[in-house]
């Protein structure tokens, strides 16, 4: 709704409508409010146990990692790490340098797709190449914050990386979707 022109007053009015509605939803049950006062009180809660041993993970890692296949943590010690804690894995495998080029991949899609969106045909491949992006990177974004204990967890996973095949199916037809949306730059004609 931004980048489509809607008046920043008018989003902020309607998502502060949302507030008492996010605020019922969490004391509907119990097991919301508990991850919410875990991640603001996490060392006198044992249910900070999945977040513990990622950071401990991404400290085993080091500068250069463990190496492919010589991790400890993934077996035994961190909660789907195959999906919700994968970051984790990259961390305490390939260390600082492999983390952080993973993230630099995703700041290189983020930048790829706002170039794609800026140069759209229309305002349809604008809108929808924005989205695309922006989904993917937030979830991704989303997802490091969790496993770096900077949100609270959630069940989030990386994109392109964590285990499952309709998430990376839909990941990569959103990719499809914005390469054909570059193909058709600066032309005014997209193809049905």
């Amino acid at each position: 709704m931004f980048i489509g022109g809607v008046s920043l007053r008018h989003l902020i009015a309607t998502f502060s409508l949302l507030i008492p509605v996010v605020g019922v939803f969490i004391s509907m049950a119990p097991y919301r409010l508990a991850q919410i006062l875990h991640f603001f009180n996490s060392d006198k809660n044992e249910l900070s146990f999945q977040v513990k041993q990622a950071l401990v993970a991404l400290h085993a890692g080091g500068l250069f990692g463990l190496g492919f296949g010589a991790i400890r943590k993934k077996e035994f010690f961190v909660p789907n790490s195959y999906n919700d804690f994968a970051f984790a894995v990259i961390g305490e495998e390939y260390g600082f340098v492999g983390a952080f080029f993973v993230i630099l991949l995703f700041v290189g899609f983020f930048l790829a797709g706002i170039t794609i969106a800026k140069n759209a045909a229309d305002n349809y491949g604008k809108f929808m190449a924005t989205g695309i992006t922006t989904a993917i990177c937030l979830f991704a974004f989303t997802h490091i914050c969790i496993v770096c204990k900077l949100l609270p967890t959630a069940g989030v996973e990386l994109p392109f990386i964590s285990y499952g095949g309709s998430y990376l199916l839909f990941n990569c037809l959103g990719t499809g979707i914005l390469y054909n949306i570059s193909r058709h730059k600066g032309d005014n004609t997209i193809p049905d």
